[in-house]
């Protein structure tokens, strides 16, 4: 009830179109409004904008700067969007992946993390799985492996080789690297299969 009260700009809101449609215009109108409410005024540096690209965060900034110093400039006496101007050059405007980076950043000792830690890029990434990958097939083949769990899986997936094998393995790696908690949901699959009765 209160919400229908409120202005557009301070009321949730999802917008679905077009690429070329004006989203960003749209999107930039609304932070527009929302920095020039001289009644519940919001600085620049603590709005945080998140896009799925670094093309259309480094856009917004862009649209966002001419913006705001378009309306310091029909306003000059007014010191506040004057302010807001060099506050909006330190404002979070970036992809999700790098606000969230971010802040694992500025508190690694909470996550656990070295402070000096760095992000694989994916060509690394790449050999590094292909390396546990050729580890974990070495071990399958070995005699530390469960001879009867082994035959059951060649078995399921090829009777020639491990290819369908070790792909569905990526497969999962891949699935439950996006998981919060991979080990619950690992458990939860072979619950899932420990009987006739529960696989039905």
């Amino acid at each position: 009830k209160d919400g229908k009260k409120l202005p557009p700009y301070k009321r949730s809101a999802t917008v679905t179109a077009a690429a070329g449609s004006g989203k960003t215009a749209l999107l930039v109108e609304r932070v527009i409004r929302i920095l020039c409410d001289t009644e519940n005024p919001v600085e620049a540096d603590k709005i945080a904008i998140m896009t799925f690209t670094r093309n259309a965060a480094e856009e917004f900034r862009r649209r966002m700067t001419d913006a705001v110093s378009a309306a310091a400039r029909k306003d000059p006496n007014n010191g506040y969007l004057a302010e807001q101007l060099i506050r909006f050059r330190s404002a979070p405007i970036s992809t999700i992946s790098s606000f969230c980076l971010g802040i694992i950043r500025e508190h690694t000792e909470a996550f656990g993390l070295p402070v000096g830690f760095s992000i694989i890029d994916e060509a690394k990434a790449a050999v590094l799985k292909a390396n546990a990958s050729d580890a974990a097939m070495e071990y399958f083949c070995s005699d530390s492996f469960d001879p009867k769990a082994r035959d059951l899986l060649f078995k399921t997936f090829s009777f020639r080789d491990d290819t369908k094998l070790t792909e569905t393995v990526g497969s999962l790696y891949n699935r439950i690297s996006s998981l919060t908690d991979p080990y619950q949901w690992l458990d939860s699959c072979a619950d899932a299969y420990s009987s006739p009765e529960k696989a039905e």
